[in-house]
């Protein structure tokens, strides 16, 4: 659709200072790269929805992101994403990474736990609003 949310979320992710701490650089689209040490984050686009505005309906959109955290212990995922959902609460509307980012709050979390590679994660639904 146009609307770069990756990079807006790469942007908010990696310049703030509790994630950083937390897991470093390793913040990837879609899935880990091989080889990766946890903690981690990866992100992807779930739906955009057109903000139909009179003359402005492509314009604006509502991007909905998942963002995952990964980690060998459940404290530490638990940090990963309670670090996630203080950056986005955070943040103002504004130029991130030139994408326009007018609002950005989260919907949502999913605990999860895969027994045969011994990895707690939690997912956390973003929703964000972006013009293009």
């Amino acid at each position: 659709m146009g609307y770069n949310y990756h990079k807006a979320i790469y942007h908010i992710l990696t310049n703030d200072a509790t994630i950083i701490g937390l897991v470093g650089n390793k913040v990837f689209p879609n899935v880990i790269e091989q080889g990766t040490t946890y903690p981690c984050i990866t992100y992807r686009m779930i739906s955009t929805t057109p903000y139909h505005v009179k003359d402005y309906s492509d314009e604006m959109a509502t991007v909905r992101v998942e963002l995952t955290s990964y980690a060998t212990k459940y404290v530490d995922v638990n940090a990963v994403c309670n670090a996630i959902i203080q950056a986005v609460g955070i943040l103002t509307p504004g130029i991130y990474n030139t994408v326009d980012v007018r609002g950005c709050k989260y919907d949502g979390i999913v605990d999860g736990y895969n027994v045969q590679g011994m990895i707690h994660t939690k997912s956390l639904d973003l929703l964000m609003l972006i013009k293009r």
